[in-house]
């Protein structure tokens, strides 16, 4: 696997959330839901998870957000994790000014 620096693979998991939010479908059943591709969305769970980790600790609210909120694949779940990638992407570009 290339080894991409922090911000290059950030910008690749927003641009996979984006991805993975357009490929949203609707369940049929006596729920209906919205959800999206899931080889996508465990994609954007897992490398979410390693790279706000590499950023900042376990204990960290954007690691324990991304951790609780981003379980499934569903819709709403991909949506948290664009938005708490956004935040990733804020604390990045705050520690590097």
């Amino acid at each position: 696997m290339e080894n991409k620096s922090n911000k290059d693979q950030l910008k690749y998991l927003i641009d996979l959330a984006n991805r993975t939010i357009n490929s949203k479908y609707s369940e049929t059943g006596t729920v209906p839901r919205q959800r999206v591709n899931q080889e996508l969305f465990a994609e954007l769970r897992s490398g979410g998870l390693t790279l706000i980790l590499k950023i900042v600790n376990e204990k960290h609210p954007l690691f324990i957000d991304y951790d609780t909120q981003v379980k499934a694949s569903f819709l709403s779940d991909a949506q948290k994790a664009l938005g708490i990638l956004n935040g990733v992407k804020l604390e990045l570009e705050n520690a590097t000014n």
